[in-house]
Formats: C-alpha cells, sequence, structure tokens
C-alpha cells in the first residue's frame, strides 16, 4: 500500500510540472468549479482557484458569464483519481486506475510493482 501511495504522489508530481491550458466557452459558474466547454462541446471542470485569462487579461471565477471565451490554466496540484485502483478481473489482467488533470486522463495499470500508462 505505501508502494502505491508513493508511486501516485511521483506520478502527480511528474504530471504536475507543466500547467495544463484548456480554451473554450464558460457553460456554467458555480460555487465550486467553472464549466467550460472544449472544441468537442464537452463541458470540463476547472476548479474555481484556476487562473482564467479572458482576453489575454487575468480575471476571477466571479467575474466570468456564461458563453465568455475563456482559457483556463489549471493549477499544478489539481487532479482527481476518477476510477480505482480496480482489482483484477475477466477484461483487465491488472489493477487499473484512471486519473484526471484538467480536459486530460491518464489510464493505468498496475504491473510489477509500478503503475504503467495504457
Amino acid at each position: 500500500m505505501k508502494k502505491m501511495i508513493c508511486v501516485l504522489a511521483l506520478t502527480a508530481l511528474a504530471w504536475g510540472q507543466e500547467p495544463t491550458r484548456l480554451e473554450g466557452k464558460v457553460w456554467a459558474v458555480e460555487s465550486t468549479a467553472v464549466y467550460v466547454t472544449d472544441s468537442t462541446g464537452n463541458a470540463v471542470k476547472a476548479p474555481r482557484h484556476s487562473t482564467f485569462l479572458r482576453n489575454g487579461q487575468p480575471v476571477s471565477a466571479d467575474e466570468l458569464k456564461k458563453s465568455d471565451a475563456v482559457v483556463v490554466i489549471y493549477p499544478v496540484d489539481d487532479f482527481e483519481i476518477l476510477a480505482g485502483p480496480y482489482p483484477p478481473n475477466d477484461k483487465h489482467e491488472y489493477f487499473h486506475r484512471t486519473i484526471r488533470r484538467g480536459p486530460n486522463s491518464l489510464d493505468q495499470d498496475y504491473r510489477d510493482g509500478v503503475w504503467v500508462d495504457r
């Protein structure tokens, strides 16, 4: 268990080296998050403590309005484990997890004591 936590921390640290950016339009501003539609039309969650740029200028989440064109720069420490680790089953031979950081998702399997990207 300690090994898995250590690997998770290292994964988050490595993934957090470069800020994740998302360009889109504001879909909703809520008390806990801002949702932005990306180029595919999917609404992506952004924490309120992200950096929001409107016309190249930083603005607070409270200043955003629906349909504003915005660039979101996610905090480098922002990630969440969406699923897992799942135990092996008939479809997956290895432990599995999915991690999301901003609009990006990373699927990994636990093989031979380390998390390996799919």
